[in-house]
């Protein structure tokens, strides 16, 4: 699937999209190990192009973009999100997701993650929702030129203790030790 429109600085740009799920035995070879029976897994894959079609090259000084896609965590239902991602060797300049006007745009980070919740009472927000967001980096393109950002999310549903190994393959660290850091930042 692709897009085609204008930036705020009147480029053309074209973003294309290819999402698919992960066989399992795929899923498993990316992940790098392989969970026990009980744990169920789904994963999905987003391959993400932006081309720069207008006749210019994007530049720092009128705006760079980057490609941004979403993930989430669930604790509550003991399910272990992990999202892997492509990040060029050489890349430094990564958007600021900040909703606001920056003094330092392309000083952002790879990866985010937000919590939704509100912080007081009373407060609206978009959900009660947990996010893990990964970025590619901001690059000038040149006229024709494409950036290409690979994003990988596996949710994985079952006993902690099953879950446990998992979350040491991959994060470096226990269920538990993700619980303790949750709880103290109230997540």
């Amino acid at each position: 699937m692709f897009m085609v429109v204008k930036t705020a600085s009147g480029s053309g740009l074209r973003v294309d999209r290819e999402i698919r799920i992960l066989e399992q035995d795929e899923a498993i070879k990316a992940l790098g190990t392989t969970p026990a029976e009980t744990v169920k897994m789904v994963a999905f894959e987003s391959n993400n192009k932006m081309t720069n079609t207008g006749e210019k090259a994007w530049e720092k000084k009128s705006g760079l973009l980057s490609i941004w896609i979403l993930g989430n965590y669930d604790a509550i239902n003991k399910v272990l999100t992990i999202v892997q991602y492509n990040k060029p060797d050489d890349a430094i300049n990564y958007v600021s997701s900040m909703w606001e006007l920056q003094k330092e745009p392309y000083r952002g980070n790879v990866v985010n993650s937000y919590n939704d919740d509100p912080a007081e009472s009373g407060v609206k927000t978009l959900g009660s929702f947990y996010e893990l967001e990964t970025s590619s980096p901001a690059v000038a393109l040149k006229p024709g030129e494409t950036i290409s950002h690979i994003h990988r999310t596996y949710h994985l549903k079952g006993p902690e203790v099953d879950l446990d190994p998992i979350a040491k393959e991959t994060l470096g660290v226990t269920i538990a030790e993700i619980k303790s850091a949750l709880s103290k930042s109230n997540i």
